[in-house]
């Protein structure tokens, strides 16, 4: 399934209602703050995008409300493929022994 279309439209629209227009990166968010301006257009930095916790090249589902939160643009392009619960973590958060 392709990222555009009516269906996407929708499912990106389910996101923002389901979850607010809130980074799920939280502390590790590189604007600093958590609020998505909805006003920007998709293609901005700090515009909003779906992100996917389990990365669609790995086999995450594109349509899958529960594993999708909403994102900055950069917060989301930054994380790459890496699944959140990993690449969400600083050098503070590593376990030391």
């Amino acid at each position: 399934m392709r990222r555009s279309g009516s269906r996407w439209r929708r499912f990106r629209r389910l996101v923002l209602e389901t979850y607010g227009p809130v980074c799920c990166f939280g502390t590790a968010c590189k604007f600093g703050k958590l609020a998505i301006d909805l006003g920007l257009p998709v293609n901005h930095p700090a515009g909003f995008t779906v992100h996917h916790l389990d990365p669609l090249s790995l086999g995450g589902s594109l349509l899958d409300l529960e594993r999708a939160r909403p994102a900055h643009r950069r917060c989301n392009s930054s994380q790459g493929n890496r699944p959140m619960a990993l690449s969400a973590w600083t050098s503070h958060d590593w376990p030391t022994s």
